[in-house]
């Protein structure tokens, strides 16, 4: 079963033929899993409310009921990755020790993000390359994660270029750029973080 039919089916059998007919409240979360398959599958320029309703087995009218444009429906899954980094954020500094600096925090972070749903992720890059204001959010959050950078410390510059290449490294992985192994990633953030220590 593809990921397509599988999200079909979680909406069709929630609400059967109910679903288009009255606009029932529907599964968000479903919805913007659907909107990300299109996205992976397609790119972003299929994602329309009518290709995500096709994809959702749902009426365009009850798309529009839960998102209304295009653009709420970008911003919602925008949303949507933006809190499952703040969680993952959460997560990270819960466990991590008092000495680990906030940028330590960021970088396992979004690694843990990206490695509790690499599909999420994927569909977020390739909505970033294809869009002028998703490329200027992206900016502003790596204006913020910059920030945590102290400006007097001697190793601001090797701060910064580790975040810069955990993020890139992310990316590349995301979409399906090398025929690394999980093994070899794994290997490579590892060294990665003892060449940044050093």
């Amino acid at each position: 079963m593809t990921n397509s039919e599988a999200v079909k089916m979680k909406l069709t059998c929630k609400a059967q033929g109910e679903l288009m007919a009255r606009h029932k409240k529907l599964d968000r979360n479903a919805l913007l899993d659907a909107a990300e398959i299109l996205v992976r599958e397609r790119g972003s320029h299929a994602l329309s409310l009518a290709n995500v309703a096709e994809t959702a087995n749902v009426s365009k009218g009850g798309i529009q009921s839960n998102f209304g444009t295009r653009e709420n429906l970008i911003n919602a899954l925008l949303e949507r990755w933006e809190g499952t980094l703040q969680n993952a954020v959460v997560t990270i500094s819960e466990q991590a020790a008092p000495s680990v600096s906030e940028l330590d925090i960021q970088i396992q972070a979004s690694r843990l993000a990206y490695n509790q749903n690499p599909d999420h992720y994927k569909a977020m890059m390739i909505l970033i390359t294809q869009s002028d204001e998703l490329r200027s959010r992206s900016r502003d959050w790596f204006r913020d994660s910059l920030s945590k950078v102290e400006k007097n410390k001697l190793t601001s510059r090797n701060d910064k270029l580790k975040l810069l290449l955990n993020e890139a490294m992310i990316a590349i992985h995301a979409l399906d750029l090398t025929s690394l192994s999980e093994q070899e990633w794994k290997y490579l953030l590892e060294d990665l973080d003892a060449k940044m220590e050093n």
